[in-house]
């Protein structure tokens, strides 16, 4: 089932290009608890070396690390999300 959470991982999509000058981001669908995502995105030389996908929910202490040290050439992560509350 989806979770609220993952609304907020797209609002997060839409303020990283403000933090990151050149990012673009696409958001998976439709994402669940416990499901595999990709995600994927472009950049461009001068963004950061490495980065941090972070899901939002205040039900545990609003940010919950999904993947840290992300490098940017990559151009894509699959993962599996965690069981997480709804909320």
């Amino acid at each position: 089932m989806p979770c609220n959470m993952f609304t907020k991982l797209s609002l997060f999509a839409l303020v990283a290009p403000l933090m990151v000058s050149a990012l673009k981001l696409a958001t998976p669908k439709n994402p669940t608890s416990s499901g595999t995502i990709t995600i994927k995105w472009t950049n461009e030389p001068n963004d950061p070396d490495t980065w941090s996908f972070v899901l939002i929910n205040q039900s545990f202490n609003n940010e919950f690390a999904i993947a840290n040290n992300v490098n940017p050439s990559a151009s894509q992560l699959t993962l599996t999300l965690p069981i997480v509350p709804t909320g």
